[in-house]
């Protein structure tokens, strides 16, 4: 893998800006990635993104997501309040459209210059070494995308945070995705999957 892409924000606590930047210094320390992405909900001049820039991460500001809106109408209804139960980022549409911006990872990176496939994980990880497509599993590439396991134990389910990303693959779909995830169903459902 080439890449390594994550997702930050111009008002992420002091702690997340430590760890994040503990990150990238594992990345560049300890793998062979070529590009390091960070895709930015902020200003240019915003430290955090200062800081990534000139530690040699290619920083692609994305501040207004055509569905932002439907995620601010889905914290609007019974089920987005009540969603909280399940994560805190249900307490604020910033924080949660953040959390979505990874929607549009494949439409804002090159597959031509950062792979095809490439590895999107949150910045509060320290790389040991290099991670290898064959670290998801054996077998071809995914045709869109696959996660890693939150437990090894059951009940398993998917951890959104660490996947391989074919951005090829998620282009193809990219609108048939934001209408479904963003659909008005899903609105009302408040966004939980």
């Amino acid at each position: 893998l080439a890449t390594w892409v994550f997702l930050a924000t111009a008002d992420s606590s002091e702690a997340w800006a430590a760890m994040a930047k503990k990150a990238v210094a594992s990345a560049r320390a300890r793998t062979s990635l070529k590009h390091i992405v960070c895709v930015f909900r902020g200003s240019k001049d915003a430290a955090l993104a200062r800081w990534f820039e000139a530690a040699g991460v290619e920083v692609l500001y994305h501040d207004k997501p055509a569905w932002a809106p439907r995620v601010s109408q889905a914290l609007a209804t019974d089920a987005g309040r009540s969603n909280i139960q399940f994560s805190p980022l249900y307490a604020s549409a910033a924080a949660l459209t953040a959390t979505f911006l990874r929607v549009d990872i494949p439409m804002l990176l090159d597959p031509t210059k950062h792979g095809e496939v490439v590895l999107y994980a949150d910045a509060d990880l320290v790389f040991l070494r290099d991670v290898r497509r064959e670290d998801f599993g054996s077998g071809a590439d995914p045709a869109y995308f696959t996660m890693g396991a939150e437990f090894a134990e059951p009940p398993i389910y998917g951890n959104a945070g660490v996947m391989l990303l074919n951005l090829e693959g998620l282009r193809k779909t990219y609108d048939q995705f934001v209408d479904w995830t963003f659909s008005e169903a899903n609105v009302q459902r408040g966004l939980h999957f």
